[in-house]
């Protein structure tokens, strides 16, 4: 349940599911689902199986129960509508790739022919 007031619907995605003493979720009451919270007051509903199969999960103790929640609120993406293009710099990859093949600095194989040439594996 929603207990504030929101200034925007905030949007969910919700997963039910017991757990019995030891942690171990049983596996036939996984529930899920996306749910707008909208107001204050607002709930979801997630776990609802028959009571003959909840009663004969074992997972209810004493008349007592462990539900898991795992709740995500999605964040909205927002798109800035002024910018018509992405501007992606110069790369000077190059630059570095022949800074270390002239340095010869972290080589880890050499090649003997008429003269000893530096080379990097990758």
């Amino acid at each position: 349940m929603l207990l504030t007031e929101t200034a925007r619907a905030m949007v969910t995605k919700c997963e039910f599911n017991l757990l019995d003493p030891k942690g171990k979720e049983f596996t036939g009451a996984k529930r899920s689902g996306n749910y707008t919270f909208s107001k204050r007051g607002d709930m979801c509903y997630l776990l609802c199986m028959k009571r003959t199969d909840f009663e004969a999960s074992g997972y209810l103790n004493d008349d007592c129960l462990t539900v898991k929640l795992h709740l995500t609120v999605v964040k909205p993406c927002f798109v800035d509508a002024t910018r018509k293009q992405i501007i992606v710099p110069s790369s000077d990859l190059h630059q570095h790739f022949g800074g270390l093949l002239k340095s010869g600095e972290g080589t880890d194989v050499t090649f003997e022919i008429d003269e000893a040439i530096s080379a990097h594996t990758c």
